[in-house]
């Protein structure tokens, strides 16, 4: 038992309205994740039940007021859904690059082998120089590309000849074929693939990174000038532009995955505005239209800034919301107890901050709510409206609202919502405050006269 009592109240409002936003979160992130599932090409239908079943459950907790598993699995999935996007987007972008390396040493191996064939057998059919000059081109890369190449390299090898291959090349090639056989076309190839230039290697995996992430669109002026490189003489001005292509690419890709991350943020914070947008409020509308504005422009250093206000926005008006609600809560819930409820109380608690309840019940005696314009802490007493009183009674009327208090707790509780005591006082510990003349309202001045200089027993 007690008397004047410090409270931290949660309704069952402001959780639902947390739960509801968070299943919004996750929505949003779901349907990215299946929108980057089929722009990969890897869509799983068993994946897609999987992940409608977890939403089906979620529901059901929001119904069955688990709202604490709601705010503990919901984070926990949006992140799962985060990795896996990143590790699919991984692997695209390593099998994109093995291919783009795949391409280039077609397109190398068709030009050597061209280039010797027309130095070392000058009877060379004319078709199968004109089908490897093509793949040199990057005319011809499919399936069939490899079978040309290892024609070519047979009719070459059948001159016994070994023709272009380094010492370090024999060697590895002797290696790979310990029986002294004649080198294969693999072998060749492996030994060529060795000699390859790592910065090339680096370029290409940085345009496949940005094409996993981003789409082939993101990559098409860095391809080109990379195609560009390849086909001139090698010499110093190459090894310049390869150096300064990839200074681009990672200036790129990180830019890239910066201004995608952004928009995907935005997106999600102009969906949230949307959906508090019921046709009167004007600040939620001008901004959801200004940050699409500026993820269409790829204004990011502005939207950056904007967005920074839409979510100070959202955040103020989350905590005015969840004040209403327990403002709400609290009166309606000591209404069911006997307390007068009149029209107006809320309001006028929310402006001064302070609000007293007359019991009739509890002739010359009521109760008194302060605290913060949000309502987290709420401070709770029985006060007296009289001087002249049987002060004998004070403490049968603490322990009546201390009957009240639980009966309180009880109803939060019963809706999904608590009301948790952080300190208090006990009966009789301290004088009831005075609250003179209340008056006819249960609204009072804000600046009532009280037996006490002191606003609050905890203050």
């Amino acid at each position: 038992m007690s008397g004047p009592k410090v409270v931290r109240v949660v309704t069952r409002e402001e959780l639902v309205a947390t739960c509801i936003a968070l299943l919004r979160q996750f929505d949003r992130a779901a349907e990215r994740w299946k929108q980057e599932c089929e722009r990969l090409g890897n869509l799983d239908q068993a994946e897609m039940a999987s992940f409608q079943k977890i939403r089906e459950s979620l529901a059901a907790c929001l119904v069955q007021n688990r709202f604490a598993e709601i705010q503990q699995r919901v984070p926990a999935e949006i992140a799962f859904l985060s990795r896996d996007i990143q590790q699919r987007c991984d692997r695209a972008a390593e099998a994109a690059a093995s291919a783009l390396q795949q391409a280039r040493q077609q397109r190398e191996n068709a030009a050597f082998l061209a280039r010797e064939l027309r130095r070392q057998v000058p009877e060379c059919e004319t078709a199968i120089l004109a089908m490897l000059d093509r793949i040199a081109k990057g005319a011809s890369l499919n399936s069939d590309a490899e079978a040309i190449l290892a024609k070519g390299f047979m009719i070459l090898t059948d001159r016994g000849t070994t023709a272009g291959l380094t010492d370090t090349q024999r060697n590895l090639a002797k290696q790979l074929t310990p029986s002294g056989d004649r080198e294969t076309f693999d072998d060749w190839k492996r030994a060529r693939v060795r000699q390859q230039d790592a910065r090339l290697i680096s370029v290409e995996l940085r345009l496949s990174e940005i094409e996993a992430y981003l789409g082939t669109d993101a990559t098409t002026t860095f391809a080109i000038r990379l195609r560009a490189i390849e086909s001139e003489p090698h010499g110093v001005s190459t090894n310049m532009r390869i150096d300064a292509l990839i200074l681009d690419l990672v200036t790129a890709v990180r830019a890239l995955k910066e201004g995608a991350a952004i928009v995907i943020k935005a997106r999600e914070l102009a969906d949230d505005l949307a959906a508090t947008d019921d046709g009167l409020n004007n600040e939620a509308m001008a901004l959801r239209v200004d940050i699409e504005r500026l993820i269409d422009t790829k204004d990011f250093a502005g939207l950056a800034i904007l967005m920074k206000t839409g979510r100070d926005f959202m955040s103020a008006l989350s905590r005015r919301n969840a004040a209403a609600a327990r403002r709400q809560s609290i009166l309606s819930g000591l209404s069911a107890l006997g307390y007068e409820l009149r029209e107006g109380m809320a309001t006028a608690w929310a402006e001064g901050g302070r609000v007293v309840l007359r019991k009739p019940a509890l002739p010359g005696y009521g109760l008194e709510l302060a605290g913060p314009t949000d309502v987290t802490r709420l401070q709770v007493c029985a006060v007296a409206f009289q001087v002249d009183r049987n002060t004998a009674r004070d403490r049968e009327v603490e322990t009546e609202w201390c009957g009240d208090f639980s009966k309180l707790q009880g109803l939060f509780v019963a809706k999904g919502g608590s009301i948790t005591i952080e300190k208090a006082l006990g009966i009789g510990e301290t004088p009831l405050k005075l609250v003179e003349n209340p008056g006819p309202a249960d609204v009072l001045d804000m600046e009532p006269k009280i037996s006490s200089a002191k606003t609050g027993y905890f203050q």
